[in-house]
C-alpha cells in the first residue's frame, strides 16, 4: 500500500496512490464490461520507463513537426502550440 501507480486513460496517465486506483479500477472494468470490451491484458510501466517512452515520442513527434513547418511555413504557429500544449 501506499505506492504510485499510473493509470492510462484517453490517451493520457495520472498517478495515483493504490488506495486511490481500487475504486477507480472498479468503476473503469464495470465500464468496460458494460460497453461489452474484454480486458486482454495489464502493463504495469514504472515512472523512469514512462519518462524514456515521453522522451521518445516526443522527440520523433517534434521531428515531425519540423518536416510539417517546412513543407506548410504558413501553419507553423500551430505546430509549435500543439507540442507546448501536449508538453503542459
Amino acid at each position: 500500500m501506499g505506492r504510485t501507480e499510473q493509470i492510462f486513460r484517453g490517451g493520457g496517465y495520472f498517478e495515483k496512490t493504490c488506495e486511490d486506483i481500487s475504486e477507480d479500477v472498479i468503476r473503469e472494468i464495470k465500464s468496460i464490461k458494460e460497453g461489452g470490451l474484454i480486458i486482454i491484458d495489464e502493463i504495469i510501466i514504472n515512472k523512469d520507463e514512462m519518462e524514456k517512452s515521453n522522451e521518445y515520442m516526443y522527440k520523433n513527434i517534434k521531428k515531425r513537426r519540423q518536416e510539417l513547418i517546412e513543407t506548410h511555413p504558413d501553419k507553423k504557429n500551430l505546430f509549435v502550440d500543439y507540442i507546448r500544449k501536449q508538453e503542459g
